[in-house]
């Protein structure tokens, strides 16, 4: 399975800083990409197992509170095929969720989601200050390539599906270097 980074590689090729700042600003550009891109694709993952999760436990809970009431009048053969058909019913989705651990996943995808956004935002506010030396750009390069890769390597798996969609996000959201740009142009 490709890693979130690997995965990012097209967009990321792609980034082109709009003011004429070193290479090192834009290799911190794409790691802030990469972050945010990989937020995005893990709060949508987390999404989609939050509501999996609650879909499966309200309709155990339906189909259980069903078989339960159908048990419970007298005049019904406990052995009447409906209370079976539903038992099974029930066992089928406790076992799927068992095995797909939906809620277990969202939480998951919840927390790096949040690592990574917290890594963008801090990249971002780097990228802000114009004021920094060639070393400290270099140094926070290192230091948000190697948290990249330490959250990259601690994440759950992604559907290749979160990760197109929150390119599509990305490339919609304008970009902060240019929007200043085009704010400096304003006569006064």
């Amino acid at each position: 399975m490709d890693t979130v980074i690997d995965q990012c590689g097209g967009l990321l090729d792609e980034c082109k800083v709009s003011s004429p700042k070193p290479k090192s600003y834009r290799l911190l550009r794409k790691y802030e990409q990469t972050a945010r891109v990989s937020s995005i694709a893990h709060k949508s993952a987390e999404r989609y197992y939050r509501h999996m999760n609650r879909a499966l436990l309200l309709t155990l809970m339906a189909v259980t509170t069903t078989g339960s009431i159908i048990i419970s009048i007298p005049w019904v053969d406990k052995e009447h095929l409906m209370s079976k058909i539903i038992s099974y019913i029930a066992m089928l989705i406790s076992g799927t969720i068992a095995i797909l651990k939906p809620g277990e996943k969202f939480t998951q995808h919840n927390a790096i989601a949040t690592e990574y956004s917290d890594i963008a935002s801090d990249i971002e506010q780097i990228l802000a200050s114009n004021n920094l030396t060639r070393e400290e750009i270099a140094d926070a390069n290192h230091l948000y390539l190697s948290k990249i890769q330490i959250f990259d390597s601690q994440a759950p798996p992604l559907n290749s599906a979160f990760i197109s969609s929150a390119r599509n996000q990305i490339s919609l959201i304008p970009r902060i270097d240019s929007s200043i740009k085009k704010k400096s142009h304003r006569a006064p």
